[in-house]
């Protein structure tokens, strides 16, 4: 086996493993994700990919239209695994910002609460003030 070889070989490694991994994320991490269904997508490039290095090395003993078959299935790969790639690195983006905004989103609730509170005491402040004036006022005017 020679060294062009070898290292497509473990290239198509780290592509399949990342898919692989990629697919495990997108299943079962994060919040309330337990579907395999998610993951099929990238579980079925994780399959295709697999045809790749065997097609490959094969080519060069194809006649003609086993040849051209062969180069539109590798480019059609090509482009199936790019666009995994794009949906697995959004959806690893996805995972690490989603905490991020909901509690972004959490502290903007209660800073609006908080605020909303501050209001309600601030107007219940005034109510008692002027229930308390009202009660000195009748008691100065007393029996």
């Amino acid at each position: 086996m020679n060294a062009l070889k070898a290292a497509a070989i473990g290239a198509e490694i780290a592509v399949i493993s990342t898919l692989a991994v990629s697919s495990w994320h997108i299943a079962f991490a994060g919040d309330g994700a337990r579907d395999w269904l998610a993951a099929a997508p990238l579980a079925t490039v994780v399959a295709l990919e697999s045809l790749r290095l065997p097609l490959a090395f094969r080519l060069p003993r194809m006649r003609m239209a086993g040849f051209a078959g062969g180069v539109a299935m590798l480019a059609g790969l090509s482009v199936i695994t790019g666009e995994a790639a794009s949906l697995a690195f959004e959806n690893l983006i996805f995972q690490r910002t989603k905490p991020v905004a909901e509690a972004e989103r959490d502290l903007i609730k209660a800073e609006l609460s908080g605020d909303a509170l501050k209001a309600a005491i601030s107007r219940r402040a005034r109510e008692i003030a002027s229930l308390t004036a009202e009660v000195e006022a009748a008691r100065a005017h007393g029996p």
